[in-house]
């Protein structure tokens, strides 16, 4: 079980053991079973680090590792 967080950037991010994870791609479950390994020939093929199946579908996703931040105030 993991959450989808929205940002306002580019990629979606989603959270999953207290870690956090970019979205890379997402497919239809009955898509990646088609093909024996399926889901590590993927994985090596848009270079992700794990996969993770959750309402029907896989996501591919990608460690994040470093989390850039500034911290905005207000005046």
């Amino acid at each position: 079980i993991f959450t989808i967080l929205n940002n306002m950037n580019r990629y979606e991010v989603i959270e999953a053991n207290g870690k956090l994870y970019e979205i890379y791609r997402t497919l239809p479950e009955e898509r990646v079973k088609r093909v024996k390994d399926g889901v590590d020939i993927i994985k090596q093929l848009w270079h992700c680090d794990r996969a993770f199946k959750n309402n029907g579908k896989y996501y591919f996703v990608r460690d994040i590792t470093d989390v850039e931040h500034e911290t905005i105030t207000t005046d």
